[in-house]
C-alpha cells in the first residue's frame, strides 16, 4: 500500500508544479523567506545574513533578476483583491451616481413646488371689463357708454343743438326713468359736451359730485334769459307760413 500512495503523491505535486505561475523578481528586493526557498531549491546553504543570502544567489544565478514559481494560491489571492478593489470601485460609482439622482430629484420638486406658488389662484383672476360699468340704483350694471347713448349732445353756438334747459330736462327725465347712478350720468353727460360748453367743463376749477349741482352751473353759464319783447320776436320768427311744412 505504501508503494502505491507515493507515486499518487508524486502525480499531485507534478500538477500542482504545472498549475504554478512565474514572476520575475530583483533579487536585492526579495524577502529572507523567499531567498532562503531559492537557495534551498538550487540545494544551496540558507545560513547568514540577508546580505550574505542575497549575494550567494546573485553568484549562482549570474543576474539580478530570477524567475520564482508562485503557487496558484497567491495568484487567486492577487486576482480576488483585483476583484474586491474594483467591486468597491464600483459600488462607489453607484453610490455617488445614486447621491446626484437624489439632487436631481430635490431640485425638480424645489422648481415645481416655486412655480405653483408664483402660480396666481383661478379665483383671484378676473376678467378685465372693456367699458367702466357701475352698478344702477335698480340693480342693473350700465357701462359709461350706454347711459351717453341716452343722453344727446349739448352744442350752445350750435343753431341746431339744444337748448341748455332742454338738454338738463331730457338728462333729469333719463334719470328719473332709468335710475342711474349719479357719477354715472355725470361722466356719461361729460361725453356729451361739446364745443365752448366742453371748455367750460375743462376750466372748472372744482369737481361736481351731484347732477343736480353740475346742471345748475351747467344753465347758470348758458341759460338763455329773455325779457318779453324777446320772447315775443323769437315767437314770431317761428310762426309757420301757409305754405310751409313742418320739417321745414
Amino acid at each position: 500500500m505504501g508503494g502505491n500512495q507515493k507515486p499518487k503523491q508524486n502525480k499531485v505535486q507534478s500538477e500542482m508544479q504545472q498549475n504554478d505561475q512565474y514572476e520575475v523578481f530583483k533579487i536585492a528586493d526579495m524577502k529572507i523567506d523567499q531567498l532562503k526557498s531559492v537557495l534551498s531549491q538550487r540545494n544551496l546553504a540558507t545560513t547568514g545574513s540577508r546580505a550574505e543570502l542575497v549575494q550567494r544567489l546573485l553568484d549562482n544565478n549570474g543576474s539580478d533578476e530570477i524567475e520564482v514559481q508562485v503557487p496558484p494560491v497567491m495568484s487567486r489571492a492577487n486576482s480576488n483583491a483585483n476583484v474586491s478593489a474594483g467591486s468597491n470601485v464600483q459600488e462607489q460609482i453607484n453610490e455617488l451616481r445614486g447621491a446626484l439622482d437624489n439632487i436631481v430629484a430635490l431640485l425638480q420638486q424645489s422648481v415645481s413646488n416655486q412655480n405653483v406658488q408664483n402660480e396666481p389662484s383661478r379665483e383671484s383672476v378676473t376678467t378685465p371689463m372693456t367699458t367702466t360699468s357701475l352698478q344702477s340704483g335698480n340693480g342693473r350694471k350700465e357701462s359709461i357708454k350706454e347711459i351717453s347713448e341716452t343722453i344727446p349732445e349739448l352744442y350752445p353756438t350750435n343753431p341746431q343743438s339744444l337748448t341748455v334747459e332742454q338738454f338738463t330736462d331730457r338728462v333729469s327725465s333719463v334719470v328719473q326713468a332709468y335710475q342711474f347712478d349719479e357719477k354715472c350720468v355725470l361722466l356719461a353727460v361729460y361725453s356729451r359736451l361739446r364745443g365752448v360748453a366742453r371748455m367750460w367743463l375743462d376750466a372748472q376749477p372744482r369737481v361736481h359730485t351731484s347732477w343736480n349741482d353740475f346742471s345748475n352751473d351747467l344753465v347758470a353759464e348758458f341759460g338763455v334769459h329773455l325779457d318779453e319783447a324777446q320772447i315775443h320776436r323769437v315767437m314770431g320768427e317761428n310762426v309757420r307760413k301757409s305754405n310751409e311744412r313742418i320739417n321745414d
